[in-house]
């Protein structure tokens, strides 16, 4: 019963969150979906889940999208989302798992660092800097069903204005997630009983999307990161001790 239940409630959470902010769905599905599913049964149900909502929310912020940094970013993550999704298909999946976990803590760690941080604005990076994070972003998509920090990190670097920020991450990872399907397509790790439970979670992400996008600018920023870094951290200790 509980599959029935949990799966639709992190749909929800995570396309909020993801409608919210630009970015976090699925560090904020994954983590808890893998105590239900192995990991390449939740990899591949949640690119299913939040690509048709992210694709909802990516057009209504499209006027915003920065296209220099995409033409950066994209071609590198794929060749990124292919290694991965590769990896996938033929290591320990407790392996993976354990390694999710220990990424989950030290990007969760970076957030929590970030906010507490009273500095002024960094100086920016150099743009091809880009291909890198590209590239890592693509492997990790392809490996965990994420590929948001590395991406996050980057254009949070460059890119001052909100809106834009938030469109142009939309706009990638909507791409990302389309690149790795087509990828788990291709190598049959796309199954009936993925789809039965994409099916079920499907109502659920709208909403939260929707819900996401209507309030995304009518909430405390700082309270909400910093709860939701807070369960990212829990989750990630509680998915290194599991065995």
């Amino acid at each position: 019963m509980i599959e029935y239940i949990i799966p639709p409630a992190m749909g929800f959470f995570g396309l909020f969150v993801r409608g919210f902010a630009g970015f976090g769905s699925a560090l904020i599905m994954t983590p808890i979906l893998l105590f239900i599913f192995d990991i390449k049964t939740t990899v591949v149900l949640v690119g299913l889940v939040e690509t048709p909502a992210s694709l909802l929310i990516a057009l209504n912020a499209r006027k915003e999208i920065d296209l220099g940094y995409l033409k950066i970013l994209v071609p590198v993550s794929l060749i990124g989302v292919i290694a991965g999704g590769y990896a996938l298909s033929r290591y320990d999946p407790v392996i993976l798992k354990k390694t999710f976990g220990i990424f989950t803590i030290i990007f969760t760690l970076r957030i929590i660092i970030l906010l507490h941080l009273k500095t002024r604005r960094k100086k920016q990076w150099p743009r091809p800097v880009g291909y890198l994070a590209g590239l890592i972003g693509g492997l990790m998509s392809g490996l965990f069903g994420t590929s948001g920090p590395p991406i996050a990190v980057y254009l949070e670097n460059q890119i001052a204005e909100k809106d834009t920020l938030r469109a142009t991450m939309l706009c990638f990872f909507l791409i990302n997630d389309v690149l790795r399907l087509i990828y788990y397509g291709f190598s049959s790790l796309i199954t009936l009983e993925i789809l039965k439970y994409s099916i079920i979670m499907l109502p659920a992400t709208f909403l939260g999307a929707y819900f996401g996008r209507a309030i995304n600018l009518k909430v405390n920023n700082y309270v909400f990161r910093l709860t939701i870094s807070i369960i990212l951290l829990i989750t990630g200790i509680l998915l290194l001790s599991r065995k």
